[in-house]
């Protein structure tokens, strides 16, 4: 998949890596070191005609907001129930928060014209995320340590098995 980075806006760079994703939602949830920092705030359930902003990077470029709401439109796409916005998403930004006043994210946008993945559904994601490692040199080590563990467990009953048979 590559290196994934974040650039904040203080200037720092961190990398991040892809912990779990969902296909049909189309969304990914990286983990990173965010140094301190307060992660945004999942908001409930987005109500119609609430104000809304979303906050996107088309092609790279950004951070770009626009202004909109909630609408009451919940069509189904690929069997998850959507949230509709008025907020204009650029070819590019899919994966943008859709944030109402108070700062909290209500949902993302993946859809395109104007629709998005609830925070309802984002919350197991989010809640397996939070069980990895913050780096993705942690997470590298903790693979290698299962595999380890893993070989251990494995292993060494085949090899005691095949040295009893062989009469070592």
């Amino acid at each position: 998949t590559g290196d994934i980075y974040i650039d904040y806006s203080d200037g720092e760079r961190v990398e991040c890596y892809t912990v779990v994703s969902d296909r049909d939602m189309d969304l990914a949830v990286l983990k990173c070191d965010t140094g301190g920092r307060r992660p945004v705030a999942l908001g409930g359930t987005a109500v119609p005609d609430t104000p809304v902003v979303a906050v996107g990077y088309p092609e790279g470029v950004g951070p770009t907001v626009t202004a909109g709401r909630i609408t009451d439109q919940r069509p189904v796409v690929r069997g998850i129930d959507t949230v509709g916005f008025t907020a204009a998403i650029e070819p590019g930004s899919s994966g943008s928060p859709v944030v109402d006043a108070s700062g909290r994210v209500l949902a993302i946008a993946t859809f395109g014209g104007g629709f998005g993945v609830p925070v309802d559904r984002l919350r197991p994601l989010v809640e397996v995320a939070e069980q990895y490692p913050a780096t993705k040199a942690g997470a590298e080590w903790q693979l290698r340590l299962r595999r380890s563990v893993l070989a251990i467990i494995v292993v060494l009953p085949i090899a005691a098995l095949v040295a009893r048979r062989s009469g070592r």
